[in-house]
């Protein structure tokens, strides 16, 4: 039987090791011990309470062990993983290594970015609480926002800021 580590516990990550969990070993690593609905953090953003899906619970029943903490060291020659966890570092040996750490944005090419924009999908549900504070501000002054992304998370979060803050003029821009 292969020994397998996600690192990741988001969508693909999760979804990874619950479906190769049926024939394998595997572990699964994640900075955080709930999973993050990316797709949902426009209604954080908004205001609305997060929702906690703790993985320890998603995961019951499917054989995957669970290990929250950060992956400091990837060590193919010696196949194994450093991780930074609550309790101190803990090496992990594999025989297949899946990484699923996701994605972030590019804010450095683009000036003043990085230091004025709010990233919803990459800082999950802190930069989203934090956006919300952000958005509150202005609405109460009648300021105005620019939602960046055609996507479905940018056409999303410029409707529920919209429908949120009657008072703070929404722009979407893809």
């Amino acid at each position: 039987m292969s020994r397998i580590i996600v690192l990741g516990g988001g969508y693909a990550g999760l979804m990874a090791a619950e479906r190769i969990g049926r024939k394998h070993q595997v572990t699964l690593v994640n900075g955080d011990d709930s999973f993050v609905e990316r797709i949902r953090l426009h209604e954080v953003a908004s205001g609305k309470p997060a929702r906690r899906h703790p993985i320890r619970r998603m995961l019951r029943g499917t054989g995957v062990e669970f290990v929250q903490g950060w992956a400091q060291v990837l060590d193919p020659h010696t196949r194994t993983v450093t991780v930074h966890t609550p309790a101190g570092p803990a090496t992990l040996s594999y025989d297949i290594l899946v990484y699923a750490l996701g994605s972030t944005p590019n804010v450095y090419n683009v000036p003043g970015a990085d230091a004025h924009a709010y990233r919803l999908t990459a800082s999950g549900p802190r930069s989203a609480q934090a956006l919300a504070e952000r958005a509150r501000e202005l609405a109460a002054r009648s300021g105005r926002m620019v939602v960046v992304g055609g996507g479905l998370t940018g056409i999303e979060a410029a409707a529920e800021f919209a429908e949120t803050y009657p008072n703070l003029r929404v722009w979407r821009a893809s």
